[in-house]
């Protein structure tokens, strides 16, 4: 046991900076690590991420945390300090849990400064019931989130709908200021902002219609401040502007899903609502540009993606510079050069980012030849599984019924046998579930399928490419590319010309130039490219 202790620190939404909750977290960790004799070494911070929806978990500093003693670079016998158990997570008990024990399994003690708790394997095994209590507490705080989600969509559903005679929210497009005058919200446009985004517009419409990457350099070369935080325009911004009807006064009102597989999926929660904004361009305009975006789109000189009849770019969606997190651009320039990834950035401010054009033709056949075999699932599952996996499913429901059949009785006691009880209960759930998630890996996933036949498909179509029409061809590299995002988590280029890719399941593969020496398995490759598969 050393005296080196860690903390994490966590609020959920940016209007709680304006409070004491970080500090408070610090003050409370500092006494307490005064108290125990510990020497603080590092202050992990979230600042508004939820731990409902497990965004500080995928991509917070809880996520470094984690990964920091998975690598054992936080080592056994070291401290993790908390307020309490929600700071960590909010999710689903059994997410949490697995979370929690993975920690304490790794020989981290883990202690809550709120009621001075100190939760360690040793601990855990002479004291059985604070498993009990533990799993709990984050069954309550998983439930109290659930309340306030549910809670929320309804308040957003009744401004919704009185949305016609009142605003709703101080949330508005770049180019509007809203205030709040005696309990009403008002809007007022930004002269100068609106005075860009009409430049914008007539650049876009105008004799000879900008493209929306030239728009972007043509104020860069100006010094037209960006919306937002954002250091200079892009392409990607500009069309932020063009396609956004809030131009014509039009607003869409938009619902956020907690999904597991995509945690901020948005989706149209209404009808549109005209006139919600004071208009800044006319409608005539709007449709003229809506226009020239479906023409610009099917031109002989640019027939990728959806926009035409042939799917290029198979990674649409996925790559990313390394350097500045920006997108990486298909960039082909005909038959004298090679069609290449390039970094956004870079080609916006002339050689400042990531200089790497990375060949795409050698990348898309290796990953075809590497992937189109990968399973993420096992096959030949038992023949009962389905059966057991049901079973296991009508006990979870039982289960969850007695839990609130006790919380409906608990009346504001927190301490007695009840919660006892609803601990028991949560821990034999977390269980049911632990079990029935574990058959139900076994099952040959859909992924695993349509990834599969995604890939046989474009292996004919390889094969047959000169008898498919331009429809038949645009489907199959285009249900590839759903394919590849299906399995790609990240996909990301150094400044060194090499492309880095992680698989949804952890897998990790690096393609690089035969000149650079990779620590892993060769899998695929040829003169120009070789991929390897890295050690987990």
């Amino acid at each position: 046991m050393t005296n080196k202790a860690y903390s994490y620190t966590r609020i959920s939404s940016k209007h709680q900076r304006q409070g004491v909750g970080i500090a408070r977290q610090i003050a409370n960790t500092q006494a307490y690590c005064a108290k125990m004799g510990f020497d603080l070494d590092t202050e992990f911070r979230d600042d508004g991420l939820s731990a409902y929806s497990g965004k500080n978990r995928k991509g917070g500093e809880l996520r470094r945390l984690l990964e920091l003693i998975q690598a054992g670079r936080i080592k056994k016998g070291e401290h993790l300090i908390i307020e309490a158990v929600d700071r960590l997570s909010r999710e689903n008990t059994f997410t949490a849990f697995t979370q929690f024990s993975n920690i304490i399994a790794a020989g981290v003690s883990i202690h809550t400064t709120s009621n001075s708790e100190i939760y360690s394997a040793a601990e855990l095994q002479a004291n059985p019931g604070k498993i009990y209590m533990l799993v709990g507490m984050m069954q309550m705080a998983n439930d109290e989130s659930a309340k306030k989600s549910f809670r929320g969509e309804a308040n957003w559903n009744f401004k919704r709908q009185a949305a016609g005679s009142r605003k709703m929210t101080c949330r508005v497009p770049a180019w509007i200021d809203a205030t709040r005058v005696d309990k009403e919200i008002v809007f007022k446009i930004n002269p100068e902002r609106a005075a860009v985004v009409k430049d914008i517009f007539d650049m876009f419409v105008g004799k000879g219609g900008m493209g929306r990457g030239s728009i972007a350099a043509h104020l860069n070369a100006k010094g037209v401040k960006p919306f937002g935080k954002a250091k200079m325009w892009h392409g990607g911004t500009v069309q932020k502007v063009t396609d956004n009807p809030a131009v014509i006064g039009h607003l869409t009102p938009m619902t956020t899903l907690v999904d597991e597989g995509d945690p901020r999926r948005r989706k149209p929660a209404g009808e549109v609502i005209k006139n919600y904004y004071d208009p800044i361009i006319t409608e005539a305009v709007w449709v003229r540009a809506r226009q020239q975006a479906s023409e610009s789109s099917v031109t002989p000189k640019n027939k990728g993606g959806r926009r035409g009849t042939v799917f290029n770019n198979l990674f649409s969606g996925l790559p990313c510079c390394e350097n500045c997190g920006q997108p990486m651009r298909y960039k082909d320039r005909g038959v004298r050069s090679f069609v290449a990834f390039r970094c956004s950035t870079d080609i916006e401010t002339k050689g400042k980012c990531n200089p790497t054009r990375f060949r795409y033709r050698e990348l898309e056949d290796i990953a075809i030849t590497l992937f189109q075999g990968i399973r993420l699932t096992q096959e030949n599952a038992p023949d009962d599984l389905e059966e057991r996996i049901a079973n296991l499913k009508l006990q979870e429901e039982a289960v969850r019924k007695g839990i609130d059949d006790i919380e409906a009785e608990l009346d504001g006691d927190t301490t007695g046998t009840k919660i006892r009880l609803i601990g028991m209960r949560t821990a034999k759930l977390a269980e049911l579930q632990s079990e029935r998630q574990k058959l139900e890996s076994e099952q040959v996933a859909p992924l695993g399928d349509s990834l599969a036949d995604a890939m046989r498909a474009f292996v004919d179509f390889r094969a047959t490419t000169a008898t498919l029409a331009n429809e038949d061809r645009f489907r199959a590299r285009a249900a590839l590319n759903h394919a590849f995002k299906a399995l790609i988590e990240t996909m990301s280029f150094t400044n060194d010309n090499i492309c880095n890719v992680t698989l949804r399941d952890g897998q990790r593969f690096v393609f690089a130039p035969p000149n650079v020496a990779v620590e892993g398995e060769p899998k695929a490759g040829h003169a120009r490219l070789i991929a390897y598969k890295l050690a987990a």
